[in-house]
């Protein structure tokens, strides 16, 4: 209700001119921004025109006279800065007359009172039985607005029907109560109306900084009105600002994040480890080289170091009316943590999204990237005070950023160096772009760290746009924002991200462009046109040339003919003259107003300007094969499976997942028993290139690696494009293709490729697309912002909080374990628990309790079991000896986010590589069925596997490339039944059934199984 007062009757004003909306009032029980004031003022806020720079702006102007002064930045972030903990910033007082704001009569100035302090959990009952209710409710509340992206409306409407239906129910209790003469005094049910006031309680609103920037060269803050026509309503001109530019604030998510002791405790183990030998396997960033060399800094747990991200991705999800919106996303993640929940969405810190709908250049993306680098300088040595779990009046804590991890565009622009079509293109080692196709390792002179930063302070000094492009033409660098970090260094720290090198790098262009499978007709006619004169010059050349010596190409021919008909259409097109209006013309560099020559700038991260003069495709045959594998291969349901149309065009785009499974899961099962074309020489040839390229695509992409993996993906790879440059000649491979040459570096600097990628990244760009904004663009970015970092602290807490209520603990596994994050906790059964699983579970069959007994006697030095029929039963001293005779039956289990299933449940769950209890050998084999019994307190999980006997390989090409992880094994399974645990398995397989005589020397039915899809995981 509004306060008392003794005169006037007072209104609420939520106007941004005067800061009312950064006030705090209640309405009927749920606090909403705004302040009271009486019904002139709030006249008078909403048709003055405010505060102002200059009487010259009429009104338009959003800000103070101090918002003019560019050097006062900070001023200009507390001003508009809102905290979900300690509610929004209040301004230090009343608008005065040096701010330029109009003078106010007494009893206005009276009206003005500061906003009161925000009140926590106003709506929680004194009752503790009504409050568990009320944080059952709220929690439901919020995972419906901020995980399950339910709409503000349709969350406040569901709040609404729960508190009718909880006062309904304890109205039926009271009467019910009367009925039988019971007096009682029931509790009240109360909860709020709007999502908001919840997430302010509990502490999920984020600190969100608003600053007005630039809507062409990003630069911020904007203390002037851009001149435009404001949007008028019947009250007057709405003001809004243009572009504003929105940071989830670093302090207060550093201190919410180490505020978790999940997060306390893996640090406190993380300064423990012991690094790995030098050259030995690694799994993680943190047993490589690179991390080595932080170890005089990595002393203390709160010695962090972060990750930066930074991509582009289009809010809207797809194209809309032909408008590309683009948003830039700006994300860190703590590399101290372990990679199973390293980039979990609740350890990932959303930095700023940039505004849409166009995006920054590589010379204002600093604007954008400045304020990041600032905020992260401050926490050099001696550090920041934080609080954190163990430490409540706060720890020094330090931040370094490492490795860059974007997209090749923006690794680019971020990093400071030129496009592909640079002359100096690669930030590795100073090769010239004409000398792309260059397989001589030794002409790749490494590129040094140092130079690129003296050579990027000499490139800011110079005074003209001229001097700066001659130089950045020459040297193929510039400088860059994380320049100023003293240890970032551009060569080493810039991290070829696997999935666009390579993914959607090397293995799409192996498809669309090498072997054609997906290549429009349009990029055919290109290609055409491409090649035409060089034809005539190779055709002229040969010996005798004729065209009666040539063989026809139906395709070749029908091509030309298009050709030529697109060739009349356009010329009938430019007749036309004068575009007409609206129509896009291009304009000239010298017309041009951006700040970089477009020629070294442009960049396209598809690569259309690669040249593919050869126009080979593999042929229909061989399609259909493949297609008929994509049909039949058994996969699990966990991997994504391939169109079975591959290559048309209606199967649409394939995701850079997709692509890995067509390369290493299924393609391996195919095509070495198959012809790739009509001369068996070049087939072989295109075969043999294809089995280094498998062989380079399962190192990189495997979660471990070592120098001498390093060392054969080199080789591998090399082998590959020697074979691509000497099978397909008319092929011009792209910039990309040498980058890839340089990820053995990578792998022996900073661990696996695959283990410190962008898909972290990928996938919040996926998760803020799909968050409802309605599409508005001035508010779209602060939109996103809000909702992923909310949902980030729900996670946080539904994942990993320590309950102290079971029922509140077991409505945050149900929730929890609706997402892709929550890892499922074992739970230690006591006595009484125990007594009731074993009173539901059947008693198992004898034969199979026997094989179970057995198997857990096997084991080396472990315990022995008894067998619950023995007759020593009755001695109480053997009682924790005995293997229980009863259990649960089960069709699947979940680990890790795969499903392994029992063969009649699920057949492409069930096959599986294991590796054989007390052996060193690996088998294949399927789940024929899986028993859990709780053994000392804790339920136990057994696999009963029959195993599908190997082939021997003679005279398969399986046998002379053993790196495609593809096998030959009888197509039925033994009857025999192999007990393991799951810690003996290994991997799902993909498999293909094939007839007999596919190999010669096969003469019976076989099945092809490839285990790839483990990529070193065990």
């Amino acid at each position: 209700m509004p306060p008392k007062r003794t005169t006037g009757k007072l209104v609420p004003c939520s106007c941004s001119r005067f800061h009312c909306n950064l006030g705090t009032i209640d309405i009927d029980g749920t606090a909403q921004p705004g302040k009271w004031v009486t019904k002139r003022v709030r006249q008078h806020h909403r048709t003055s025109v405010g505060p102002s720079a200059s009487a010259s702006y009429k009104g338009k102007s959003l800000f103070n006279k101090h918002d003019l002064d560019d050097t006062d930045d900070e001023a200009e972030y507390d001003d508009v800065e809102m905290d979900a903990a300690d509610g929004p910033a209040k301004p230090s007082g009343p608008p005065s007359s040096g701010d330029n704001s109009p003078a106010e009569s007494d009893d206005e100035k009276e009206e003005y009172q500061p906003p009161p302090p925000p009140k926590q959990n106003t709506f929680k009952s004194n009752d503790p039985r009504m409050a568990r209710v009320q944080d059952l409710c709220s929690i439901l509340a919020i995972w419906l607005h901020a995980q399950a992206n339910a709409s503000r409306a349709t969350v406040n409407t569901t709040l609404k029907a729960l508190r009718l239906i909880v006062s309904t129910a304890l109205r039926i209790a009271g009467d019910s109560l009367s009925g039988n003469d019971i007096s009682a005094q029931l509790p009240k049910f109360s909860l709020p109306a709007d999502i908001r006031t919840i997430h302010k309680a509990y502490n999920l609103e984020p600190k969100i900084t608003r600053v007005t920037c630039c809507p062409k060269c990003y630069k911020l803050p904007v203390g002037q009105s851009c001149g435009g026509n404001g949007r008028t309503r019947t009250k007057g001109i709405k003001e809004i600002p243009h572009t504003t530019f929105n940071t989830h604030d670093f302090d207060s998510w550093l201190a919410w994040f180490l505020s978790q002791k999940y997060i306390d405790d893996e640090l406190s183990k993380a300064v423990n480890r012991e690094m790995p030998p030098a050259g030995s396997e690694i799994s993680d960033i943190r047993d490589s080289r690179q991390w080595a060399k932080l170890q005089p800094y990595l002393t203390d747990k709160y010695h962090l170091v972060f990750g930066f991200y930074i991509d582009w991705f289009n809010p809207r999800s797809n194209k809309l009316a032909g408008k590309q919106v683009s948003c830039g996303a700006l994300a860190l993640c703590c590399l101290n943590l372990p990679p199973e929940i390293r980039y979990a969405r609740e350890n990932t810190h959303p930095v700023s999204l940039i505004p849409t709908p166009g995006k920054p250049n590589a010379a204002t993306l600093r604007h954008v990237v400045d304020p990041m680098v600032q905020k992260i300088l401050e926490y050099r040595a001696p550090g920041r005070k934080v609080v954190t779990h163990y430490y409540p009046t706060g720890a020094p804590v330090q931040v370094k950023i490492i490795p860059l991890i974007a997209d090749l565009l923006a690794a680019r622009e971020a990093g400071g160096f030129l496009s592909h079509a640079a002359k100096k293109y690669c930030w590795n080692c100073l090769l010239d772009r004409d000398d792309n196709a260059c397989l001589d390792m030794t002409q790749w002179i490494p590129r040094s760290g140092d130079v690129i930063r003296a050579d990027g302070v000499k490139w800011f000094n110079l005074p003209t746009k001229k001097a700066r492009n001659k130089q950045a033409t020459e040297t193929g660098t510039r400088q860059s924002s994380l320049h100023m970090f003293p240890d970032w260094d551009p060569v080493d720290h810039t991290v070829l991200g696997f999935m666009h090198n390579w993914l959607e790098g090397v293995l799409k262009f192996q498809l669309r462009v090498v072997w054609g499978i997906g290549r429009t007709q349009e990029k055919d006619l290109q290609l055409i046109k491409t090649r035409s004169v060089k034809d005539q010059e190779d055709f002229a050349e040969l010996p005798g040339g004729d065209e009666s010596d040539t063989d026809a190409d139906p395709y070749h021919d029908n091509l030309r003919e298009a050709v030529e008909r697109h060739n009349r259409a356009s010329t009938t097109r430019s007749t036309a003259g004068t575009p007409a209006p609206g129509t896009p013309v291009p304009s000239s560099a010298e017309d041009s107003d951006s700040d970089d020559d477009t020629e070294i700038l442009s960049m396209d991260d598809d690569y259309d300007a690669a040249h593919v003069r050869g126009n080979f495709k593999l042929s229909k045959e061989v399609l259909e094969k493949i297609w008929q594998c994509i049909k039949e291969v058994s996969l699990p349901t966990w991997v994504n499976r391939l169109p079975e149309n591959l290559g048309e065009k209606k199967h649409g785009k394939l995701k850079a997942e997709q692509y890995l499974t067509l390369f290493s899961v299924i393609l391996p099962l195919v095509l070495p028993g198959i012809k790739l074309h009509n001369d068996k020489e070049i087939s072989d040839k295109m075969l043999e290139g294809f089995y280094h390229l498998v062989a380079a695509t399962n190192i990189v992409s495997s979660f471990k690696t070592s120098d001498a993996e390093a060392e054969i993906y080199t080789q591998e790879y090399l082998l590959y494009r020697e074979n691509l440059q000497s099978t397909y000649p008319d092929v011009d491979e792209p910039p990309n293709n040498h980058y890839a040459g340089h990820n053995a570096k990578l792998m022996k600097l900073m661990g696996p490729p695959a283990g410190i990628s962008e898909f972290w990244g990928e996938r919040m760009n996926g998760e803020l697309q799909r968050i409802k904004t309605n599409c508005r663009l001035d508010d779209m970015e602060l939109t996103m912002l809000t909702m992923i970092t909310r949902r980030a602290r729900l996670l946080g807490y539904l994942h990993h909080h320590e309950f102290g209520d079971p029922i509140m603990k077991e409505l945050a596994e149900i929730l929890g374990k609706a997402t892709n994050g929550y890892r499922e906790q074992e739970h230690h059964l006591d006595e009484d628990d125990l007594a009731v699983y074993l009173g539901n579970a059947p008693r198992i069959d004898r034969r199979i309790y026997r094989a179970l007994l057995q198997y857990l006697n096997s084991g080396p030095g472990g315990p022995q079991y008894l067998d619950a029929d023995a007759k020593i039963l009755h001695d109480t001293a053997y009682r924790n000896m005995i293997l229980p005779p009863n259990g649960k039956s089960l069709h699947e289990y979940h680990e890790n986010g795969r499903t392994y299933s029992c063969n009649s449940s699920h057949s492409a769950n069930s096959l599986i590589e294991f590796r054989v209890p007390n052996s060193e050998d690996i088998s294949a084999g399927i789940i024929d069925s899986i028993y859990e019994i709780p053994i000392h307190g804790l339920p136990r999980k057994f696999l009963l596997v029959r195993e599908h006997k190997e082939l021997d390989m003679t005279g398969t090409p399986y046998a002379d490339h053993p790196r495609l992880k593809t096998r030959i094994v009888a197509a039925e399974p033994r009857n025999t039944k192999i007990v393991i645990e799951p810690v003996h398995v290994i991997t799902h397989l993909s498999a293909w059934i094939r007839p007999a005589r596919t190999f010669p020397s096969m003469d019976r039915k076989f099945m092809v199984v490839c285990s790839a899809l483990n990529r070193g995981r065990k």
